[in-house]
């Protein structure tokens, strides 16, 4: 019998035939095996992907609990109209959650008589897919899934690598100022922070020019740039490598850059001021080379290694040339107890840096020389009580001049209090 016209074009695009002949009997694929798109179009279609061979002559067989052993409606014969011998197929009204569908097929056999059997139909080969192609999608969705994993982990690793800059490293290491004229090298500041603790904020710079008083920092060094975005972006970080040298010879102090604002960029001579400030407190003086040969220490927050002193008294020194004879040599720094006053330190600091700081290390002949320190009220005032530590010769007469080679041990640094 001849099927719908749309019915007949759909099963022959999804290779379900509606007549068929009688093959030999061949091991009826599951259900399962077939591919999806085939099940659910046999599904919308009615179709089923099994045959059942049956009498033509019956015009209604129980296959529903044959085939899958619960009640459904049984399937109802459409009779021959072209008078054509053969199959005919039969609908089979089931629900659609159902996962098996039945195309029934009547046979005549040739006395008469029907006879219901069950005949799996000819094997249905399922779809044949090209392994090839599949194989060279998934490793090529492989592949970009570890190119993406890979470029994300070293993104990540150049990030986290890379020295901050821009804003956010301005607010660490400087500040964005207004300034009203260029800061030169040498200057000695004041800083006038917003609150009571130093480097919270922005501050008020200003120059004191006798550098005689109490001054909190110097500039250092200064950092052109093309404008104010640069500056700001690069004048922090250049500023922290521009003092590091300086800093790592003092006992307790920190860069700090002042980044001008684009409306002063200009009145601040086009750059950065790298400043050194001292981390809890003023530094008493001027810093480095701008200290001159001679000049008596204030405090002992301008002392820095290497250092050469001539003793002046037992509470006074001065910076001495090492090119010729002097009394003393600054070595490095140590820190006593917070629960140590200032009149104990003076009993006390000469073993702590016989301890912390030994002239062997530094190459000193501990027959020929021996430690001494120095201590002062700045660094008891803030809290930090560092001890400067130096070397002496032990019958007191005056060390030969040298050449400065000596470098100070990473433990021989105090640490700073927070």
């Amino acid at each position: 019998m001849r099927a719908a016209l749309w019915r007949r074009v759909m099963m022959l695009l999804f290779g379900v035939s509606a007549t068929a002949e009688v093959q030999a009997p061949l091991p009826a694929p599951r259900f399962g095996d077939y591919p999806l798109h085939r099940r659910v179009m046999a599904g919308l279609l009615g179709v089923s992907l099994e045959r059942v061979a049956v009498s033509r002559s019956m015009e209604s067989v129980p296959l529903a609990s044959a085939v899958n052993g619960f009640d459904r409606p049984s399937p109802v014969s459409r009779p021959d109209t072209d008078g054509e011998e053969g199959w005919s197929d039969v609908e089979c009204r089931q629900p659609l959650f159902v996962p098996q569908l039945t195309l029934a097929a009547l046979r005549a056999r040739p006395n008469g008589e029907a006879r219901g059997e069950l005949l799996p139909a000819p094997a249905l080969a399922p779809a044949r897919t090209n392994g090839r192609l599949h194989l060279l999608v998934g490793v090529l969705a492989g592949a970009l899934g570890v190119g993406g994993l890979l470029v994300g982990f070293w993104a990540t690793v150049l990030a986290q690598g890379r020295p901050e800059s821009g804003p956010s490293a301005a607010k660490e290491l400087g500040s964005v100022v207004t300034v009203a004229e260029p800061l030169e090298v040498g200057d000695c500041v004041m800083a006038d922070w917003p609150g009571a603790a130093r480097f919270e904020g922005v501050p008020q710079v200003t120059v004191d020019p006798t550098c005689a008083g109490s001054p909190d920092g110097q500039v250092i060094a200064v950092v052109p740039a093309a404008n104010a975005a640069q500056a700001e972006g690069e004048g922090p970080e250049q500023c922290e490598q521009r003092t590091k040298e300086v800093r790592e010879k003092l006992a307790d102090v920190r860069s700090f850059a002042l980044v001008p604002t684009p409306e002063s960029f200009q009145a601040a001579g086009r750059r950065t001021a790298c400043l050194v400030l001292g981390a809890h407190g003023p530094v008493y003086g001027p810093l480095d080379v701008h200290r001159k040969i001679g000049s008596a220490f204030t405090d002992t927050a301008t002392m820095q290694r290497d250092d050469c002193l001539d003793v002046l008294s037992s509470r006074g020194a001065r910076l001495a040339s090492c090119a010729g004879p002097h009394d003393e040599q600054v070595l490095g720094f140590t820190r006593l107890g917070d629960d140590v006053s200032l009149a104990e330190a003076r009993t006390r600091s000469d073993a702590a840096c016989a301890r912390e700081v030994p002239p062997r290390d530094y190459g000193f002949d501990p027959t020929t020389f021996t430690v001494a320190s120095w201590t002062s009220e700045g660094h008891w005032r803030t809290g930090t009580h560092i001890v400067v530590c130096t070397v002496r010769r032990t019958d007191g007469s005056p060390m030969p001049a040298i050449e400065l080679t000596t470098t100070a041990p990473s433990s021989s640094a105090p640490a700073a209090p927070e």
